[in-house]
C-alpha cells in the first residue's frame, strides 16, 4: 500500500513540476495576453510628457506691460495618433496648453484673463466643436498695431493637424485677437489671415 502511495506522490510531483509554462516561452506578448483573457493592451504617450511652463514679461513703449504665462494643461489633451498593431493599441495624446495674460498700464494691473478653449467657445458658440480638436500653439503680443495707439493686442493661435480618421484632410488654424484698452476694457475678435 505504501508502495502505491509513493508511486502516486511521485507521479503527482512530476506532473506539477512539468507544468511550468515553458511551452509559452517563445509566444509573443499578445498571445500571452489572450491566454489571460485579455485581448488588447494599450500604451499611451503624452506630448509633452511632463509639466511645461514659459513666462514672458514685456514692457511696451506706450505704457503697457504684458505678462504671459503659458503652461501645460495636465488634465486635457487631444488624440494625436492611434496605431493598432498585433492587438496592442498605441495612442499619442497632445496635451492642451493654457495661458494666463496679465496686463498693466502705467504700473497698475488692469486685466487678467485665462486663455483656454472655453473662453472662445463661450463667445463664439460654433467654435466649441472646432476647438475641441485643436491645440493652443501661440500667445504673443502684436507690436505692429501699437504705433501711436493706446491699446495692446495679444494674438492667440490654435492649430489642428491633418487627421484622416476624423475627416480633417488639411491643417487648420484659428486666430483670435485680445485687444486691451488703457481703461482695462477688452474686446476679443476672431481674426482672419
Amino acid at each position: 500500500m505504501n508502495k502505491y502511495i509513493s508511486i502516486l506522490v511521485l507521479v503527482f510531483a512530476i506532473a506539477v513540476v512539468s507544468c511550468d509554462g515553458r511551452h509559452r516561452v517563445h509566444d509573443k506578448n499578445y498571445d500571452t495576453f489572450k491566454l489571460q483573457d485579455k485581448t488588447d493592451s494599450e500604451k499611451i504617450t503624452y506630448i509633452p510628457e511632463e509639466y511645461t511652463e514659459v513666462v514672458t514679461d514685456t514692457l511696451l513703449s506706450n505704457g503697457f506691460r504684458i505678462k504671459i504665462k503659458t503652461y501645460t494643461d495636465m488634465k486635457n489633451g487631444i488624440l494625436d495618433s492611434l496605431i493598432v498593431k498585433d492587438s496592442i493599441t498605441t495612442k499619442t495624446i497632445k496635451r492642451d496648453f493654457i495661458s494666463e495674460v496679465t496686463v498693466f498700464k502705467d504700473g497698475k494691473e488692469i486685466l487678467f484673463k485665462t486663455i483656454n478653449k472655453s473662453l472662445f467657445s463661450d463667445i463664439y458658440d460654433y467654435h466649441g466643436d472646432i476647438l475641441k480638436d485643436m491645440t493652443l500653439v501661440n500667445v504673443w503680443i502684436n507690436q505692429f498695431i501699437l504705433a501711436n495707439q493706446d491699446v495692446a493686442q495679444i494674438e492667440i493661435d490654435y492649430y489642428r493637424k491633418p487627421n484622416l480618421l476624423k475627416d480633417y484632410p488639411e491643417e487648420y488654424y484659428i486666430y483670435y485677437g485680445l485687444i486691451v484698452y488703457a481703461d482695462g476694457k477688452f474686446q476679443i475678435k476672431h481674426m482672419e489671415y
